[in-house]
């Protein structure tokens, strides 16, 4: 018995016969559907996904960013209002803006303040720009989904 034999249970598979230049055409949003989808994919991290049916895709990205704001928030971090003075606060301003309503309620509620002092201080912090960060990688999935470029 061979190992093509031993991986099917002993029973031969036919092969299909599949052109080799066959190519998967995905469906392709226009432009409007996709500029609607990423403008809801940053103010709601996985509503972009949703509108496209990704589902799970959106559950995750959804929970998982959301998380790490709340998270971010609950160890002392600070929601840093945008500066755009130096290098470091505009990158800081850029991803926290980026996590979208996560982001913008709690900073409008004035929760987010941050204790420098907290040991759990900069853990938080870095919670909340992988937060934004992690939505702007999401916005360009959702992109790549609504021009056709992934499934």
């Amino acid at each position: 018995m061979d190992a093509q034999n031993r991986q099917t249970g002993g029973k031969t598979a036919e092969k299909a016969d599949v052109p080799a230049d066959l190519e998967v055409v995905l469906p392709r949003a226009d432009a409007a559907k996709t500029a609607v989808a990423c403008v809801a994919g940053w103010l709601v991290p996985g509503l972009g996904h949703a509108l496209f049916r990704k589902w799970d895709r959106a559950g995750v990205f959804f929970c998982c960013i959301t998380a790490m704001i709340l998270l971010g928030v609950g160890l002392d971090g600070r929601l840093a209002d945008p500066n755009f003075g130096g290098l470091f606060p505009t990158l800081e301003s850029i991803a926290n803006v980026w996590s979208g309503l996560p982001y913008w309620i709690p900073w409008m509620l004035g929760a987010g303040v941050g204790d420098p002092t907290a040991y759990t201080y900069d853990y938080a912090n870095k919670f909340i720009w992988v937060a934004g960060c992690l939505n702007i990688l999401t916005v360009i999935d959702v992109f790549d989904i609504a021009r056709g470029r992934k499934p």
